[in-house]
């Protein structure tokens, strides 16, 4: 197995940036012959693309990031493109989304996408989102039609077999697919029990600001004590062609009122979790943080979860990394983690290494710097890759 690591993010010399042109002296850019554009014109307008930055190979490059609809979204090999194309229909009401399929080979000659399948969606929320290529040859994402919840589905290139996953009776807040496609585990917002929101109703209970009108009068809500509120979520799990179950994670590790982060292996036989440190290491306040000790109150751990059984464990004795000093990365970098092909091991970039009772030059080394790891699941061992050196990034890859 090679493990590639490569500087990040290099910047472009003056004049090569997309956003940069210039216009010849002579050209105009408003022609009096040009027919006004109408509301109706801007509703129908397809949206191919924004000026928002975008990563070849989401999967390895940036996993964290949040695949929007207007993202170009490279399959593992490079060999593909997928991309999401929207468009209003006044006449409907409904907002319309294809997707559409290139090859890379043809992007500089000829590029002309392939329609893999149309929803439309009543909702503000985009009819296809959250698309991510789960092997070379199939792609997951999150679609809905009017009237429907958003589900998630798994369309094969090759094949254009289109399979619905999941049938969930509340919104999907987050999902990852297994590499096969075999295996789903999303996150959900609990059913409603009426009975308990005639109980609240009549009792009274406070609600944090923010909190929607109509979110209450339809009782989508729970009530952890009297003074609390938030909206209760379970993680499910769906293999094969089987029912959804939730899954049996440890409440005193797990909060169903949170929504987290998790990424499942490979095989569909692991979840990788960001969840909050219940009690965390005193040790952890050396970690430097922009020259101060980190705050425990903030300190959160990958844990590898079991999707059998919900049994879990930390993947490192370390909470996940703060963001280094002089960094202008967006916090959804922190961390960031990679899954082996086999599904064997966890790259993490930017990570703390453990202390374990270390001191002296060896304690400061480890307190003050961000490393790439590679952790081996079998027997919970790492082993250092590279040092991450100060206001610098270091992409990987398998």
């Amino acid at each position: 197995m090679t493990v590639a690591l490569e500087p990040a993010f290099a910047q472009r010399p003056t004049g090569e940036s997309p956003s940069e042109f210039t216009v010849p002296a002579n050209t105009s850019l408003s022609p009096a012959s040009a027919p006004p554009v109408s509301v109706t014109d801007l509703i129908g307008f397809a949206k191919i693309g924004s000026m928002e930055p975008n990563f070849p190979r989401q999967n390895s490059y940036a996993p964290f990031l949040p695949q929007v609809s207007d993202e170009i979204i490279w399959s593992p090999d490079a060999s593909y493109v997928a991309k999401v194309v929207r468009r209003g229909n006044l006449k409907l009401n409904t907002v319309e989304g294809e997707l559409l399929l290139f090859r890379a080979s043809d992007l500089l000659s000829q590029p002309r996408g392939e329609s893999l399948v149309k929803f439309s969606s009543s909702s503000p929320l985009p009819p296809i989102r959250a698309v991510r290529w789960i092997n070379n040859k199939m792609l997951a994402f999150l679609a809905e039609n009017p009237g429907d919840l958003p589900q998630v589905y798994t369309i094969d290139i090759e094949t254009k077999v289109i399979l619905k996953k999941t049938s969930a009776a509340t919104k999907i807040t987050r999902f990852d697919v297994s590499s096969d496609g075999n295996t789903v585990v999303y996150q959900a917002a609990r059913a409603n029990d009426p009975n308990q929101f005639r109980n609240d109703i009549a009792r009274g209970f406070n609600v944090k600001n923010g909190v929607k009108l109509t979110f209450l009068m339809k009782g989508e809500y729970g009530v952890v004590s009297d003074s609390d509120f938030y909206q209760p979520l379970d993680m499910w799990k769906v293999e094969g062609n089987g029912r959804a179950e939730v899954l049996a994670l440890d409440p005193s590790i797990f909060s169903p009122g949170l929504q987290y982060e998790f990424y499942i292996a490979p095989l569909g036989n692991w979840l990788l979790v960001n969840a909050p440190t219940v009690d965390p290491s005193k040790e952890w306040v050396d970690y430097k943080v922009e020259g101060k000790g980190f705050d425990l109150r903030g300190a959160s751990q990958w844990r590898l979860v079991r999707i059998s059984d919900g049994t879990s464990f930390p993947l490192i004795d370390a909470p996940i990394a703060a963001v280094p000093p002089g960094w202008s990365r967006p916090k959804m970098y922190q961390g960031q983690l990679l899954w082996a092909p086999d599904g064997k091991s966890v790259l993490l970039n930017s990570a703390w290494l453990p202390l374990g009772g270390t001191t002296g030059e060896e304690r400061l080394r480890r307190v003050s710097n961000r490393y790439v790891v590679q952790v081996d699941l079998s027997s919970r061992t790492y082993s250092v890759l590279d040092k991450i050196e100060p206001n610098t990034e270091l992409l990987i890859d398998y």
